[in-house]
């Protein structure tokens, strides 16, 4: 793999200790909420309690990560989201029962009625929904 991304990776993840050490008396409670949202939600998952303490990010635990993999994984998530739901759901129901941020989940399934994977229709009032195709 490149070097680049690699350290770039590194530097964001010491980045990220640095704040939660700058915050020692945040309760783990909000720190949860946070994993709840987007990209830095997940590398904050990522942490470990012995990076947080020494301060010094660990060059194993990063993973640098592809992001047509990563877009392919959220779809399979939306696809399955919506073959378990018993009617159409909206962008902002999909994200709130896989998580992601709205922009996700609306881009996702933007993607997957593209690729005819799903389709769109009518809810009430006005609103959209998608459902499998």
């Amino acid at each position: 793999m490149d070097e680049f991304p690699e350290r770039f990776a590194l530097a964001e993840r010491q980045g990220l200790i640095a704040l939660v050490r700058k915050y020692p008396q945040m309760g783990l409670s909000d720190l949860l909420r946070l994993l709840e949202h987007g990209r830095t939600g997940r590398m904050l998952g990522s942490l470990t309690l012995g990076e947080c303490a020494s301060g010094l990010a660990d060059a194993e635990s990063i993973e640098v990560a592809d992001k047509a993999s990563l877009r392919e994984v959220y779809d399979a998530r939306v696809l399955e989201t919506l073959r378990d739901a018993s009617e159409p759901l909206s962008p902002a129901e999909v994200q709130e029962r896989i998580g992601g941020t709205a922009q996700e989940a609306r881009t996702a399934l933007q993607r997957l009625a593209a690729a005819r994977k799903i389709r769109r229709t009518w809810k009430s009032r006005g609103h959209h929904g998608y459902l499998v195709a």
